[in-house]
């Protein structure tokens, strides 16, 4: 990046260990397989997209772990260069602000790489959660058949 963008960086440094999650409950789901009444859901497409939406969701709950920790690694790198600070009152994460010499964290390998790493995972988990996000509004349109046929 450009030293000089100076807001971008800083966004990027407060958020760069951010791996939101992304909440959804099976509950429904899991009765329709206890029942075996999934099998008798005559659309193979609303089955199809039921299951696909739940191994989409735990895969991305099975390495949701790994990620935030590498992410942190990004952090514990920016701690040698970076003074955090509250910009507003109410001490969150979208009131975070930070203060840096871009000269000193541009000129850090080891950073750089963290760097790298952290938004590598970053893609890795916007195209997952993309995945499961595309599914969930398939089913949503889909879910007057599911009233129906259950």
């Amino acid at each position: 990046m450009d030293g000089e963008d100076a807001v971008h960086i800083e966004s990027g440094i407060a958020s760069i260990d951010v791996v939101p999650n992304y909440p959804l409950v099976f509950a429904g789901y899991d009765e329709l397989v206890a029942t075996g009444r999934l099998r008798q859901l005559k659309d193979p497409t609303l089955i199809d997209l039921l299951s696909r939406q739940r191994a989409e969701y735990e895969a991305a709950l099975a390495v949701v772990g790994y990620w935030r920790d590498n992410v942190q690694g990004a952090t514990n790198a920016f701690d040698r260069y970076v003074d955090y600070y509250f910009t507003t009152k109410q001490m969150n994460e979208s009131g975070m602000g930070v203060r840096f010499d871009f000269e000193a964290i541009a000129g850090d390998r080891l950073l750089k790489n963290n760097v790298f790493d952290a938004v590598d995972i970053h893609g890795d988990w916007l195209r997952l959660q993309t995945s499961i996000y595309e599914l969930t509004k398939k089913l949503h349109s889909r879910r007057a058949l599911l009233y129906i046929w259950v």
